[in-house]
C-alpha cells in the first residue's frame, strides 16, 4: 500500500453552548499548548451541595430562585430531577419532609447570607474574563487532535508508523451550581497503526472506541 505517512500534529478547541452554538474557538500546532489550555479553561466551578442547601439559600439573583432555595431546595434541586416515576414520588416525600424540618436553620441563616451576597461580588471564570464569553452557566469544551507518529527502524525491524485521533467533550461550570457538573471528559481514541516494509506502508490494524487513558482529566 502506497501512502504518504510523515510526522505532523494537529489540534483545535471550540467551546460550545448547551445548544451546540460555537462560541469560540482555536487551532494548535503543540501538543503542549493544547494541554495548557484544557487545564486552564476546562476547570469548573465548585457546585454547592446538598447540605449547603439545607442550611442557607443558595441562590439570590432573582425572588423565584430565592423562594425555591429557601422553602424547598432539596425537592427543587433533587427530587424533581429524578426521571422514574415511582422513584420521584419517593424522592419528593423525603425532600420536602427534609426541607421542611430544615427550614428553621435557613430563616435563621437568610438575613446575613443575604448580606454577605449583597457585598460579594463573585469572580467571573477564566473563559469569561479571557474569552470573553458571558450569559452562560455551562458550557461544553470541545477539542480534536490529530497526530502521526513515525518511528525509526530498531534491531532490523522494520519502521513503523500510528495516526492517533482523539475527540473529547468536557461540561464546565462557569457558575457555581447546585450539584455542580461532572468534571470528566467523554472522550473517543482512534488509532490506526501502519509498517513500513521495503518502502510500502502497510495497514496492520486499527483501534476505535473510548480512550483507556483519557487526554486530559
Amino acid at each position: 500500500m502506497n501512502i504518504q505517512l510523515t510526522p505532523s500534529f494537529a489540534a483545535n478547541v471550540e467551546i460550545k453552548d448547551l445548544n451546540g452554538a460555537i462560541l469560540y474557538q482555536q487551532n494548535f500546532n503543540s501538543d503542549q499548548d493544547l494541554k495548557d489550555f484544557i487545564v486552564k479553561y476546562g476547570k469548573s466551578k465548585p457546585g454547592w451541595s446538598l447540605l449547603e442547601g439545607l442550611v442557607r439559600p443558595l441562590r439570590m439573583d432573582s425572588w423565584q430562585h430565592f423562594a425555591e432555595d429557601f422553602f424547598l431546595p432539596t425537592f427543587v434541586h433533587y427530587a424533581l430531577k429524578v426521571n422514574q416515576v415511582a422513584l420521584k414520588v419517593i424522592a419528593s416525600i423525603f425532600a420536602i419532609a427534609l426541607d421542611v424540618i430544615t427550614l428553621p436553620i435557613r430563616f435563621i441563616t437568610a438575613p446575613f447570607y443575604a448580606y454577605s451576597n449583597y457585598n460579594y461580588l463573585e469572580p467571573a471564570h477564566l473563559i469569561e474574563h479571557d474569552l470573553g464569553i458571558a450569559g452562560h452557566d455551562v458550557v461544553n469544551l470541545c477539542y480534536d487532535k490529530k497526530e502521526t507518529i513515525v518511528g525509526a527502524p530498531v534491531g532490523g525491524l522494520p519502521q513503523n508508523g500510528s495516526k492517533y485521533t482523539y475527540k473529547g467533550t468536557k461540561k464546565v461550570a462557569l457558575k457555581n451550581l447546585v450539584g455542580g457538573v461532572s468534571g470528566r471528559p467523554i472522550e473517543v481514541e482512534k488509532i490506526e497503526s501502519y509498517v513500513n516494509v521495503n518502502g510500502q506502508w502497510n495497514w496492520t490494524k486499527q483501534i476505535t472506541g473510548s480512550a483507556t487513558k483519557p487526554l486530559f482529566v
